[in-house]
């Protein structure tokens, strides 16, 4: 997984413009013990998000079939799009999966699928605030060629499959997900910023879109701390340090 894909540094975002973080091993980390949390330095800027309907980015991916180009969509209480912008923010298209609807979208991810040569955008409908879901979706939806076109309609994109699941543990909230480029594994980090202790779960491949699957709990991790802040919530970068995961 390339370090531009580390998305959900975009997270905090203002009513209008959003900052787009360039996320790197050797910026992002500056230290890591196998025995606690590591600190963080400061994202770099790289550009920013003026496109107002992008008021609650929440999910960011790096395309593979449209190199050069990121996908986002916002939180919950907005509409089920995903907007396509440059690589310093500028909104290249929009696009409406057919079928699917934002409870609460929190995280993206993108990787292979059933088929083979086509990725597929994984959108993880997955947060819970008051951690009372009996279930979670995360819906993979082929990714599209992009036809540039910010001020045309949005197009469809059609092929999209709800895959529903549940944690073996009852329920949680999450706003991390991640896709194995090799197998498509999804993984999905929760968040508890009352033990400081988060859990990383996998739905290996291939997945069932018939059926509620139950996830497989894979590893604890303890939230890494920003300077002069504490906590804070677990990101996809975060499960990928090995030095911490528990």
């Amino acid at each position: 997984m390339k370090a531009k894909e580390v998305a959900d540094a975009v997270r905090g975002s203002s009513w209008r413009t959003i900052t787009l973080l360039l996320v790197g091993l050797g910026v992002f980390v500056t230290e890591a013990r196998a025995t606690g949390c590591p600190t963080f330095d400061s994202g770099i800027s790289v550009g920013s998000v003026s496109y107002g309907a992008v008021n609650e980015a929440s999910g960011l991916a790096s395309s593979r079939g449209n190199p050069g180009l990121l996908w986002v969509h916002n939180d919950s209480g907005n509409s089920a799009i995903l907007f396509v912008l440059d690589a310093v923010g500028n909104l290249v298209r929009r696009y409406v999966p057919t079928g699917v609807a934002n409870w609460d979208w929190e995280a993206l991810g993108i990787g292979p699928g059933p088929r083979a040569g086509q990725t597929y955008l994984y959108i993880g409908d997955i947060g819970d605030n008051s951690v009372s879901r009996d279930s979670i979706t995360v819906y993979r939806v082929p990714e599209p060629s992009v036809k540039p076109g910010k001020g045309k309609p949005a197009l469809g994109i059609s092929g999209s499959v709800a895959l529903p699941m549940q944690y073996p543990d009852g329920a949680h909230d999450a706003e991390a997900l991640f896709v194995d480029p090799e197998n498509s594994d999804i993984y999905i980090v929760t968040k508890n910023f009352g033990t400081g202790v988060s859990g990383i779960y996998r739905y290996p491949a291939p997945h069932d879109e018939s059926s509620t699957v139950v996830l497989e709990k894979i590893k604890s991790m303890c939230h890494p701390s920003s300077p002069g802040q504490g906590h804070r919530e677990p990101r996809v970068f975060d499960a990928l340090q090995g030095g911490f995961i528990q």
